[in-house]
């Protein structure tokens, strides 16, 4: 028998023991009482008492480091393990619950064994996986439909270095290159970045701006970090550049001089060839294809647009927010929000605050604009409280399952029971903490909806208000009209003072530090 059946079998063991405590009463010092049956119909407090339990249990861990030593030896760690996992546990012994906890600790310990020696295994005789199947390369024409002259040219030319053959670009707006009919134009975008190694090729112009979809796909490469040259129309300038891909990256710009623009093409050609794996070119042939599309792009004209259609919140601001949006998963807060806030385990999915760490990066990498600082303040406003709100998390948190965190029920680990007291009462106020700041995470995403709405008041119309606790007598998480401003959080220093004075709160001292524990005065 290897070491792990050995473990194995002790796990087993386990199973019984837990369906006896079950029939336990809460009471440690009495027989059990009730209706429960054995399987041959006798009651079982006619069978069971505490003490002959708890000597099951002192034969099981018995037994159990006797395999452990067997294994590994008594000075091993994994011996250690779980004999530091049943001392920790008997510290508080004074009920059932401890009971079940004492033996369900003893076993989630063993598996930790079986897991680490499986481990130990793998990586002494590695299974080599096979390598993923790799994408097919293919570039991708981002741009507005009124700026298809433009892009009709610039197909063209990756032609010519690439070659025409086989299916090597998609562009929405050229026959062949597109959109087949019937197929719904976000499923096709999705399906290209999906199932193909996307070069971006981004043609900016005052147009590109105004479209939602447009916007999407440059803010789409730069999450999936795809490879991406920028082309700007005659009429654009670096100003007009926005978002993700602004006036700091470089772009082909038409009014360079002549050697900057060739240098800046020379380089595009190359980056094609090196992604497609694609044979050189003949230098005389190129520098002819590359004049060709110079002075093509050059003479084209376009419509001018007149600056009040150009509405930057409309085409930027609505499309961060709602990615934002989409990140703290608002259509579903109240599930996530309340196992953290409300429920006794404080309890958030590892997903969720996954998400939560990419809205910061987001919100960090967001330019902003003089005309519209209301959204500016109101976004880095959310920003910084969601960043507060993980470092105060994480200041306690734990691994829960396999998806998800937990705040640690730390004051366990203290042996002397006037310091557990101490550490029970900083517990408490940390988990309170994490409360208040989600009940703020709320106000401030109400706030900014209800901002959104002043304009469009359809907007996530069937979402109403976002809320956390399940009863209707609760009070909706919003701002009093004192409160609201372009950044109604204060920070945490001075939040912890301020939450006091919430209408939802749990926290009542305002001297605590993040981890839960009083100030020193």
């Amino acid at each position: 028998m290897t070491s792990t059946e050995a473990i194995q079998q002790q796990i087993d063991g386990v199973s019984p023991i837990l369906k006896r405590l079950a029939c336990l009463n809460s009471k440690p010092t009495r027989p059990v009482y009730g209706d429960f049956r054995s399987a041959d119909g006798i009651h079982c407090y006619d069978k069971i008492t505490v003490s002959q339990l708890e000597e099951d249990i002192n034969r099981w861990q018995y037994a159990t480091k006797t395999v452990l030593a067997t294994c590994f030896g008594a000075e091993s760690d994994h011996y250690r393990t779980f004999e530091h996992t049943i001392v920790d546990q008997r510290m508080f012994f004074d009920a059932k619950d401890d009971l079940y906890k004492e033996v369900n600790s003893g076993r989630n310990a063993l598996s930790a064994i079986i897991e680490a020696e499986t481990l130990k295994l793998h990586l002494a005789n590695p299974v080599i996986a096979p390598s993923p199947a790799k994408k097919t390369p293919k570039v991708f024409i981002s741009h507005k439909k009124e700026d298809k002259p433009y892009a009709d040219a610039l197909v063209n030319l990756i032609n010519f270095i690439l070659g025409a053959d086989g299916d090597k670009i998609f562009c929405s707006s050229i026959p062949g290159y597109g959109i087949r009919l019937s197929r719904d134009i976000l499923e096709e975008l999705k399906r290209q970045f999906d199932q193909y190694e996307v070069y971006m090729v981004i043609i900016h112009s005052p147009r590109y701006y105004q479209s939602a979809i447009c916007l999407n796909e440059m803010g789409a490469s730069w999450a999936l970090g795809t490879k991406f040259s920028s082309f700007m129309t005659n009429d654009c300038k670096l100003d007009h550049l926005h978002g993700v891909i602004n006036k700091e990256k470089i772009c082909i710009d038409l009014n360079d001089d002549a050697d900057i623009l060739n240098g800046h093409l020379n380089d595009f050609k190359d980056d094609l060839i090196e992604f497609f794996h694609s044979n050189a070119i003949d230098q005389n042939k190129w520098e002819n294809a590359r004049g060709r599309f110079v002075s093509e792009v050059k003479t084209l004209t376009y419509a001018t647009v007149p600056k009040n259609d150009v509405d930057l919140f409309e085409s930027l601001y609505m499309s961060d927010f709602e990615h934002i949006f989409e990140l703290l998963d608002i259509n579903h807060f109240q599930s996530w929000a309340y196992p953290c806030a409300i429920a006794g385990d404080t309890v958030l999915k590892k997903d969720i605050l996954d998400n939560l760490e990419l809205v910061v990066d987001y919100i960090k990498s967001r330019p902003k604009h003089n005309e519209y600082s209301l959204w500016d303040s109101l976004m880095h406003n959310l920003g910084l409280l969601v960043s507060d709100f993980n470092y105060v998390f994480m200041q306690h948190a734990v691994q829960y399952g396999e998806r998800g965190y937990c705040v640690d029920r730390f004051y366990r680990y203290t042996r002397a029971y006037s310091d557990n007291q101490v550490d029970l009462e900083a517990y408490t106020q940390h988990v309170w903490l994490v409360s208040d700041m989600l009940f703020e995470l709320a106000r401030l995403c109400n706030l900014i909806i209800g901002k959104i709405r002043e304009q469009y008041p359809e907007y996530k119309k069937e979402l109403g208000l976002l809320q956390i606790d399940k009863k209707f007598s609760t009070p909706n998480l919003v701002y009093r009209d004192e409160e609201i401003s372009n950044a109604p959080y204060p920070g945490l220093g001075e939040f912890i003072k301020v939450r006091l004075t919430r209408e939802t709160h749990y926290g009542d001292n305002p001297n605590i530090d993040v981890s839960g524990y009083e100030r020193k005065k």
